[in-house]
Protein backbone atom coordinates (compact mmCIF):
# COMPACT_ATOMS: atom_id res chain seq x y z
CA UNK A 1 0.00 0.00 0.00
CA UNK A 2 1.34 3.03 -0.77
CA UNK A 3 1.36 5.50 1.61
CA UNK A 4 2.96 8.55 0.62
CA UNK A 5 0.14 10.74 0.00
CA UNK A 6 -1.53 9.97 3.70
CA UNK A 7 -1.91 13.15 5.06
CA UNK A 8 0.35 13.74 8.36
CA UNK A 9 -2.10 13.62 11.41
CA UNK A 10 -3.51 16.59 12.77
CA UNK A 11 -1.98 18.40 15.98
CA UNK A 12 -4.48 18.74 18.67
CA UNK A 13 -5.09 22.58 19.36
CA UNK A 14 -3.41 23.58 22.38
CA UNK A 15 -6.09 23.63 25.72
CA UNK A 16 -6.41 27.11 25.71
CA UNK A 17 -7.32 28.26 22.19
CA UNK A 18 -9.99 25.65 22.52
CA UNK A 19 -11.42 27.26 25.80
CA UNK A 20 -11.05 30.66 23.69
CA UNK A 21 -13.02 29.45 20.85
CA UNK A 22 -15.55 27.90 22.99
CA UNK A 23 -16.25 31.11 24.87
CA UNK A 24 -16.58 32.75 21.79
CA UNK A 25 -19.31 30.62 20.49
CA UNK A 26 -21.36 31.17 24.43
CA UNK A 27 -21.17 34.80 24.11
CA UNK A 28 -22.15 35.09 20.27
CA UNK A 29 -25.14 32.85 21.34
CA UNK A 30 -26.12 34.89 24.65
CA UNK A 31 -26.02 37.80 22.76
CA UNK A 32 -28.18 36.89 20.06
CA UNK A 33 -30.59 35.20 22.80
CA UNK A 34 -30.43 38.48 24.71
CA UNK A 35 -33.29 40.44 22.33
CA UNK A 36 -36.31 38.76 20.83
CA UNK A 37 -37.30 40.69 17.28
CA UNK A 38 -39.44 43.22 17.51
CA UNK A 39 -43.16 42.85 16.03
CA UNK A 40 -41.87 45.42 13.01
CA UNK A 41 -38.83 43.01 12.17
CA UNK A 42 -40.67 39.71 12.74
CA UNK A 43 -43.49 40.77 10.13
CA UNK A 44 -40.63 41.96 7.40
CA UNK A 45 -40.11 40.21 4.33
CA UNK A 46 -37.33 37.44 4.21
CA UNK A 47 -37.48 36.29 7.70
CA UNK A 48 -38.82 33.03 6.43
CA UNK A 49 -38.56 31.10 3.76
CA UNK A 50 -41.98 29.37 4.15
CA UNK A 51 -45.22 31.78 2.69
CA UNK A 52 -46.73 33.82 5.19
CA UNK A 53 -49.96 34.37 6.79
CA UNK A 54 -50.61 37.35 8.77
CA UNK A 55 -54.08 37.97 10.14
CA UNK A 56 -55.56 41.07 11.40
CA UNK A 57 -57.85 40.47 13.72
CA UNK A 58 -60.13 42.58 16.47
CA UNK A 59 -63.74 44.19 16.88
CA UNK A 60 -65.43 46.73 14.18
CA UNK A 61 -64.13 50.00 14.99
CA UNK A 62 -60.38 48.14 16.42
CA UNK A 63 -58.42 50.19 13.70
CA UNK A 64 -57.47 46.94 11.72
CA UNK A 65 -57.42 48.93 8.27
CA UNK A 66 -55.26 51.61 9.89
CA UNK A 67 -53.04 49.12 11.23
CA UNK A 68 -52.67 47.47 7.85
CA UNK A 69 -51.95 50.94 6.26
CA UNK A 70 -49.64 52.06 8.67
CA UNK A 71 -48.08 49.10 10.40
CA UNK A 72 -48.14 46.12 8.30
CA UNK A 73 -48.46 46.65 4.81
CA UNK A 74 -45.31 49.32 4.51
CA UNK A 75 -43.45 46.39 6.58
CA UNK A 76 -44.62 43.45 4.77
CA UNK A 77 -45.39 44.67 1.43
CA UNK A 78 -48.10 41.67 0.99
CA UNK A 79 -51.66 41.81 -0.68
CA UNK A 80 -54.18 42.29 1.97
CA UNK A 81 -57.63 40.83 1.39
CA UNK A 82 -60.37 42.63 3.19
CA UNK A 83 -64.35 42.03 2.61
CA UNK A 84 -64.85 45.60 3.70
CA UNK A 85 -62.40 46.83 1.10
CA UNK A 86 -63.75 44.24 -1.70
CA UNK A 87 -67.21 45.47 -1.13
CA UNK A 88 -66.20 49.26 -1.42
CA UNK A 89 -64.58 48.65 -4.66
CA UNK A 90 -66.91 46.30 -6.44
CA UNK A 91 -70.46 48.36 -5.30
CA UNK A 92 -68.96 51.84 -4.39
CA UNK A 93 -72.65 52.58 -3.95
CA UNK A 94 -73.97 49.84 -2.41
CA UNK A 95 -71.25 48.10 -0.11
CA UNK A 96 -73.67 47.23 2.83
CA UNK A 97 -76.16 45.33 0.81
CA UNK A 98 -73.32 43.28 -0.29
CA UNK A 99 -71.53 42.01 2.52
CA UNK A 100 -71.87 38.86 2.51
CA UNK A 101 -71.16 39.20 -1.19
CA UNK A 102 -67.89 40.20 -0.23
CA UNK A 103 -66.93 37.77 2.39
CA UNK A 104 -67.63 35.15 0.48
CA UNK A 105 -65.21 36.68 -2.35
CA UNK A 106 -62.68 37.51 0.45
CA UNK A 107 -63.04 33.85 1.53
CA UNK A 108 -62.27 32.89 -2.19
CA UNK A 109 -59.14 34.67 -2.06
CA UNK A 110 -57.78 33.88 0.94
CA UNK A 111 -58.17 29.77 -0.16
CA UNK A 112 -56.53 30.46 -3.26
CA UNK A 113 -53.79 32.27 -1.82
CA UNK A 114 -52.96 29.33 0.51
CA UNK A 115 -53.57 26.79 -2.23
CA UNK A 116 -51.06 28.85 -4.30
CA UNK A 117 -48.67 28.73 -1.08
CA UNK A 118 -48.76 32.85 -1.72
CA UNK A 119 -47.72 35.27 1.50
CA UNK A 120 -50.42 37.43 2.13
CA UNK A 121 -52.88 39.63 4.96
CA UNK A 122 -55.76 39.13 6.05
CA UNK A 123 -57.86 41.05 8.09
CA UNK A 124 -61.33 39.31 10.07
CA UNK A 125 -63.44 40.38 13.44
CA UNK A 126 -62.53 36.99 14.05
CA UNK A 127 -65.99 35.92 15.80
CA UNK A 128 -66.84 33.11 13.55
CA UNK A 129 -65.36 29.31 14.25
CA UNK A 130 -64.57 29.58 10.03
CA UNK A 131 -61.25 31.93 11.10
CA UNK A 132 -59.78 29.15 13.45
CA UNK A 133 -60.10 27.00 10.18
CA UNK A 134 -58.23 29.38 8.06
CA UNK A 135 -55.22 29.11 10.53
CA UNK A 136 -55.38 25.53 10.02
CA UNK A 137 -55.56 25.66 6.93
CA UNK A 138 -52.57 27.60 6.71
CA UNK A 139 -50.74 25.95 8.89
CA UNK A 140 -51.16 22.73 7.03
CA UNK A 141 -49.90 24.17 3.83
CA UNK A 142 -47.02 25.10 5.42
CA UNK A 143 -47.29 28.76 6.15
CA UNK A 144 -45.88 30.82 9.07
CA UNK A 145 -48.65 32.05 10.82
CA UNK A 146 -48.82 35.41 12.75
CA UNK A 147 -52.21 36.98 14.50
CA UNK A 148 -52.31 40.75 15.03
CA UNK A 149 -54.73 41.51 17.93
CA UNK A 150 -55.98 45.15 17.85
CA UNK A 151 -57.51 45.44 21.57
CA UNK A 152 -60.21 48.31 22.53
CA UNK A 153 -63.00 48.35 24.86
CA UNK A 154 -66.53 47.37 23.71
CA UNK A 155 -68.02 50.51 23.74
CA UNK A 156 -65.21 52.46 22.31
CA UNK A 157 -65.93 49.74 19.53
CA UNK A 158 -69.58 51.74 19.02
CA UNK A 159 -68.49 55.21 19.06
CA UNK A 160 -65.59 54.64 16.68
CA UNK A 161 -68.40 53.10 14.29
CA UNK A 162 -70.40 55.89 14.33
CA UNK A 163 -67.93 58.31 13.96
CA UNK A 164 -66.77 56.09 10.80
CA UNK A 165 -69.95 56.64 9.48
CA UNK A 166 -70.32 60.18 10.15
CA UNK A 167 -67.26 60.63 8.20
CA UNK A 168 -69.02 58.11 5.15
CA UNK A 169 -67.44 54.73 6.52
CA UNK A 170 -69.09 51.71 6.60
CA UNK A 171 -72.10 50.83 8.98
CA UNK A 172 -72.26 48.32 10.88
CA UNK A 173 -75.56 47.86 13.77
CA UNK A 174 -74.73 48.73 17.29
CA UNK A 175 -75.92 45.30 18.02
CA UNK A 176 -73.91 43.54 15.67
CA UNK A 177 -70.68 44.85 17.04
CA UNK A 178 -71.77 43.63 20.79
CA UNK A 179 -72.92 40.21 19.76
CA UNK A 180 -69.13 39.61 17.51
CA UNK A 181 -67.53 41.63 20.66
CA UNK A 182 -69.05 38.81 23.17
CA UNK A 183 -67.71 36.23 20.54
CA UNK A 184 -64.29 36.91 19.45
CA UNK A 185 -62.40 37.06 22.66
CA UNK A 186 -62.49 33.38 23.20
CA UNK A 187 -61.59 32.33 19.49
CA UNK A 188 -58.41 34.77 19.56
CA UNK A 189 -57.63 32.95 23.15
CA UNK A 190 -57.49 29.57 20.70
CA UNK A 191 -55.74 31.35 18.27
CA UNK A 192 -52.62 32.60 20.21
CA UNK A 193 -52.56 28.93 20.91
CA UNK A 194 -52.51 27.49 17.28
CA UNK A 195 -50.36 30.25 15.47
CA UNK A 196 -45.93 30.79 15.29
CA UNK A 197 -46.51 34.16 16.66
CA UNK A 198 -49.04 36.48 18.26
CA UNK A 199 -49.15 40.25 19.33
CA UNK A 200 -51.50 42.15 21.14
CA UNK A 201 -52.10 45.67 20.72
CA UNK A 202 -54.11 48.36 22.64
CA UNK A 203 -55.13 51.18 20.71
CA UNK A 204 -57.29 52.96 22.72
CA UNK A 205 -55.59 56.30 22.49
CA UNK A 206 -54.37 58.32 19.25
CA UNK A 207 -51.39 59.60 21.05
CA UNK A 208 -49.64 56.35 21.64
CA UNK A 209 -51.41 53.67 18.83
CA UNK A 210 -51.30 50.11 18.50
CA UNK A 211 -49.31 49.96 21.63
CA UNK A 212 -48.00 46.59 22.32
CA UNK A 213 -49.14 44.65 25.24
CA UNK A 214 -48.33 40.95 25.12
CA UNK A 215 -46.68 38.81 22.39
CA UNK A 216 -46.75 35.38 22.08
CA UNK A 217 -44.66 32.46 20.15
CA UNK A 218 -46.28 29.15 19.92
CA UNK A 219 -48.64 30.05 22.30
CA UNK A 220 -46.45 30.99 25.29
CA UNK A 221 -45.96 34.63 26.82
CA UNK A 222 -42.71 36.26 25.05
CA UNK A 223 -42.63 38.93 27.60
CA UNK A 224 -44.78 39.79 30.78
CA UNK A 225 -48.13 41.21 29.36
CA UNK A 226 -48.82 44.64 30.49
CA UNK A 227 -53.15 44.01 30.13
CA UNK A 228 -54.97 46.91 30.32
CA UNK A 229 -57.56 46.71 33.12
CA UNK A 230 -60.70 46.32 30.44
CA UNK A 231 -58.80 43.68 28.94
CA UNK A 232 -61.25 40.61 28.08
CA UNK A 233 -60.82 37.72 30.37
CA UNK A 234 -60.32 35.04 27.88
CA UNK A 235 -57.57 36.86 26.76
CA UNK A 236 -56.18 37.05 30.32
CA UNK A 237 -56.14 33.43 30.55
Amino acid sequence: MDRTNRCPPRRAEPRRRVLQRWTLVRRTRRRRQRRPPSPCRRVGQGLSPDPVLHTIAGPNGAGKTTFYNRVLGPATRLPFINADVIAAQRWPEHAAEHSYDAARIAAEERAQQIADRRSFVAETVFSHESKLELLRDANAAGFHVSVHIVLIPEQLAVARVVDRVANGGHFVPEDKIRERFGRLWGLLAIAIAMVDQAYVYDNTTAANPFRLVASFADGRPTHMPVWPKWTPAELRG
